[in-house]
């Protein structure tokens, strides 16, 4: 399902930054960002977080607070308007949010059917946006905030494999990925819309919206039309 608020992580060291989609912005759903992005980092580093410097917000929360005491983590806060106080991760994050209104606003233009051009799915077109920044060699040393986090120096075929943000993409039937026959002269595919990748499932596995229903799954047999050639004049919700 679609998300309706975000919170943003970046690490100080690496410049690398994790996004979660959340369907509501409350304490409880903060904190379980919270801990997503702390085993993102055991798993990728064997890092533990100690610190936390952020806004207010829910970041005052006492469930937040509680659960940085228990996990002996230290917090600092920028003042009220005083964003140059955090001013790596603010550039940062306005970078990845200008890449995604980027990625949202070329979608639209390309493709304004089907609810393609929702600005709802913007938790969405962060993350993917956050994707490609974790990814991208920097100009100054050569390393992705990826590379410089795990120790592993990458051959950037994930980069290679990248694909359009909200391009229209084709979903090979499920019969057909069983290896179970259809009728001949029915419908082999199911027209899908790109949402980035899932950092839960395969590296290879595209995120598609279903166009019908507004979920989300992740999809391996995809066809990506990532010039929009097909979509022009395309009725919603319908198989091709």
């Amino acid at each position: 399902k679609f998300s309706h608020g975000a919170t943003i992580f970046h690490d100080a060291a690496t410049n690398i930054i994790q996004v979660y989609p959340q369907r509501t912005i409350s304490a409880s759903d903060t904190l379980l960002s919270k801990e997503k992005f702390e085993q993102f980092m055991w798993e990728k580093a064997g890092a533990r977080v100690l610190h936390y410097h952020s806004d207010q917000g829910i970041f005052v929360s006492k469930a937040f607070k509680a659960d940085c005491d228990e996990k002996h983590q230290s917090q600092t806060f920028s003042a009220v308007g005083a964003k140059w106080q955090n001013g790596l991760a603010e550039s940062a994050v306005k970078s990845t949010f200008w890449r995604a209104r980027h990625f949202m606003l070329h979608a639209a233009l390309h493709w304004s059917t089907n609810g393609s051009d929702d600005p709802s799915y913007w938790p969405q077109a962060v993350a993917y946006s956050c994707w490609i920044h974790n990814r991208l060699p920097s100009k100054d040393h050569g390393f992705s905030p990826l590379e410089l986090l795990t120790n592993v120096k990458s051959d950037h075929g994930e980069l290679r494999r990248a694909r359009v943000f909200g391009c229209p993409t084709y979903v090979l039937d499920a019969r057909l990925q069983d290896k179970h026959k259809v009728p001949k002269f029915a419908h082999r595919a199911h027209l899908g819309q790109f949402m980035g990748f899932s950092e839960e499932t395969s590296s290879t596995a595209a995120l598609v919206r279903h166009l019908g229903t507004q979920n989300l799954s992740t999809q391996l047999h995809c066809t990506f039309d990532e010039k929009f050639e097909t979509v022009f004049g395309m009725l919603g919700g319908e198989d091709v």
